[in-house]
């Protein structure tokens, strides 16, 4: 393949998902992620909705998930311990609850990132999977200041998949199917993390929106150099790149599930509410029941420390 070859497909793959990120959101996206960028003022870039809500449109009794990109840290906050916190551990998250104009409330989850960090931990270099998992799945963009805004996002986005594409097509057998990339892929990028979700969760993002995928993985063949016949693709891949692969899936798993503690402990002194958002969360999609004692709230990191424990006995995470 030229290069002129290569630089088509990510032009193709750019726009393919910038024109699936600018598609209309439901009114209560749009208030929520009117309310999340609020918080920041003239320092967001854009509003980026992601996640099971998305996936499977059933807003009933759940959370909005979003990332606010801002132009800085130092911009976005007048609180310089929660801006150096944004730029060591990445990122901080809030929640917010937002009027809806035809009655009752959303409630949303919003992570903010800077728009370096949004480049540079969507890149090929990145070792650790969290961005590039969530941002190689369908998102919208409910917010953009710019067109330059909203471009950059997309270039992002094409990264994302471009990134997972390549630290996971080595895993592959030499003949495959776009499913099949797709459900290795998240089952990888979700055991990466302390995850409540069940193992199959991967099989179901797939079939809610197999056209995307497959659209999305086709235009990645074009860059990998994919052959393709009756609808399987093909690749040569080394043995010894994929058992470097394989090698790097283990301390991505290490380092990811250790990330998460960390974050969670961190939550702890960043996110307003969080301890109750993160047991609803937990218990939804686990099926433990959680409920928080007032010791638990007033001391949330040595509290969160103890509930960890037990639903880790309990196999609430996988």
């Amino acid at each position: 393949m030229t290069s002129d070859q290569a630089g088509r497909g990510t032009a193709a793959l750019e726009a393919l998902r910038l024109a699936d990120a600018v598609q209309p959101v439901p009114e209560a996206v749009r208030v929520a992620a009117e309310a999340a960028a609020a918080r920041f003022g003239d320092a967001v870039e854009s509003v980026i909705f992601y996640g099971s809500v998305l996936r499977d449109g059933e807003m009933t009794d759940r959370i909005l998930d979003f990332y606010v990109v801002v132009e800085s840290y130092r911009a976005a906050y007048g609180n310089l311990l929660a801006a150096a916190a944004n730029r060591i551990l990445p990122p901080n998250v809030y929640y917010l609850e937002a009027e809806l104009l035809e009655g009752g409330r959303v409630r949303a989850k919003t992570a903010v990132i800077s728009r370096r960090h949004l480049e540079t931990l969507t890149a090929s270099g990145t070792f650790n999977s969290t961005l590039w998992a969530r941002f190689a799945q369908p998102v919208r963009l409910p917010l953009a200041r710019d067109e330059g805004a909203g471009s950059r996002v997309a270039r992002a986005l094409a990264m994302a998949v471009r990134t997972l594409a390549g630290n996971v097509l080595p895993l592959l057998p030499a003949e495959f199917t776009s499913r099949d990339f797709w459900n290795l892929a998240f089952a990888h990028t979700y055991s990466a993390e302390l995850r409540a979700e069940r193992k199959d969760k991967g099989v179901e993002i797939y079939d809610l929106n197999q056209d995307y995928f497959d659209n999305v993985f086709n235009l990645l063949s074009e860059d990998f150099a994919l052959g393709y016949e009756d609808g399987r693709y093909h690749q040569l891949a080394a043995s010894g790149s994929r058992a470097l692969a394989r090698a790097a899936w283990f301390f991505r798993r290490v380092q990811g599930k250790a990330l998460t503690v960390v974050r969670l402990i961190k939550a702890a002194f960043t996110f307003d509410g969080g301890a109750d958002y993160l047991a609803w969360k937990i218990s939804r999609h686990s099926g433990v029941p959680i409920a928080l004692t007032p010791w638990q709230r007033r001391h949330p990191v040595l509290g969160g420390l103890s509930l960890f424990i037990r639903l880790w006995r309990q196999r609430a995470f996988r």
